[in-house]
This record gives structure tokens, sequence and C-alpha cells, in this order.
């Protein structure tokens, strides 16, 4: 196939690819502070979470508490400071807000 006889039309106005770098990766937003507790903690003890949001900082704060070695490991559930419903963290990642 000669040169001549290929497409180079773009879809684009201006091809963006030939501009430079292109910036694909997002910046993290700005960082809050969450006092998170676990609902079936004893001694009540309150730990303090920075995260973007409520979600990462559920998901971080139950990242230290499970124990990696272990072979199954159980939801956690947590009351965040000045949220109204408790959340149920799953060792996939998922969290689910408790209407209860």
């Amino acid at each position: 196939m000669s040169h001549s006889s290929r497409d180079n039309s773009s879809p684009y106005v201006a091809t963006p690819h030939h501009h430079g770098p292109q910036r694909k990766v997002s910046f993290a937003g700005p960082l809050h502070e969450y006092v998170i507790r676990e609902m079936g903690d004893s001694t009540d003890s309150n730990k303090t979470v920075q995260a973007e949001n409520v979600t990462q900082a559920v998901r971080k704060y139950a990242r230290s508490k499970w124990d990696r070695k272990a072979a199954f490991l159980l939801d956690v559930y947590v009351k965040v400071e000045g949220e109204r419903y408790v959340r149920c963290v799953e060792p996939s990642g998922r969290v689910e807000v408790m209407r209860w």
C-alpha cells in the first residue's frame, strides 16, 4: 500500500496527539479528616483518618483492622462521626450504607 492511498483524515479539528504529551492523570483532591469508630469495638476508641471522601476513609480504616494473613475476613461495620448511618465495608472493597 502506498502512502498516497492511505486515509490520513482525522475526526478531530486538530489532532491532540501531535502537540506534546497529554495529561491523563487527575490530581487527588483535598484531604479531609474523618473520625471513625468500629461498631463492635468494646474500647470505643476513635481513629482519625485522612481521605478525599467518606468511602475512601472507611476503606482505609477497614484495611487497618483486617489481618491479611487470615483465611477468612469478616465485614467491618463502622460509624463516621457526624454521619447519620452506619457503613458496612466488605473485604472486596464494597461499601454499603446501612439505613437502620
